[in-house]
């Protein structure tokens, strides 16, 4: 049984909406406002749900994540030798194949392989397939991540790991924006669903008028 992630485009007046369906990491964009300047075209990267464990839970075998690895290796030995390089890699969602509150002890395993496998820590390493330390990484959070209803400790839990769930990363003159779609799952007067959607309408609204393109990353169509 094969499993197969892809994406998804969206268009809407300016905005395109790009989501998926299918160590600690610490990255923070939220107050990046550089890069407003159209330069000409870039390219990134976009791949989705390397979800270590999947495969293998399908076979009952948890602490098994190397069809994972394999992929994620492959992937960032390929992005890494592309020439120009590529301006980010974004991964929108599912790191990790456990749920948040279930074994604690393979989630802990799950999550830890993929921070060894795509953390940055420069040229000297033991780990070759790391992302070129010139490549942005970009992280979306999926609902393997947080919850598909998130609760406040587990989105704690996130952000202590991989910085916020939710922000904008400018480069290019371009503005890309990252959601958090699990909180589509709750009432939109849920304090975590509501900040979040002040947020989006602030910042897709106080704009820089030099930024040309928005794109939103998001987990969920």
């Amino acid at each position: 049984m094969s499993r197969k992630a892809f994406f998804h485009f969206m268009r809407f007046n300016e905005i395109t909406f790009l989501s998926s369906h299918s160590v600690d990491l610490i990255l923070n964009f939220t107050s990046n406002k550089a890069g407003t300047e159209w330069n000409g075209a870039f390219f990134f990267i976009h791949a989705t749900d390397p979800q270590f464990g999947c495969y293998a839970n399908l076979k009952r075998d948890v602490h098994n994540f190397e069809h994972e690895l394999n992929n994620s290796v492959r992937l960032i030995n390929i992005v890494n030798e592309m020439r120009p390089k590529p301006r980010f890699l974004v991964l929108t969602g599912d790191f990790s194949d456990e749920w948040p509150g279930s074994d604690k002890v393979v989630r802990k395993r799950q999550m830890d392989a993929f921070n060894r496998t795509f953390s940055k820590l420069g040229t000297q390493t033991i780990f070759s397939f790391q992302i070129d330390k010139e490549i942005e990484l970009i992280l979306v959070c999926g609902n393997h991540d947080v919850g598909m209803i998130p609760k406040p400790s587990v989105i704690d839990e996130y952000r202590r790991r991989y910085g916020d769930d939710y922000y904008v990363y400018t480069t290019g003159g371009v503005m890309f924006v990252v959601i958090n779609t699990s909180y589509l799952y709750l009432e939109i007067n849920d304090l975590l669903a509501s900040k979040q959607y002040f947020w989006l309408r602030r910042v897709l609204s106080e704009k820089d008028a030099r930024i040309k393109h928005v794109v939103v990353f998001q987990h969920v169509p």
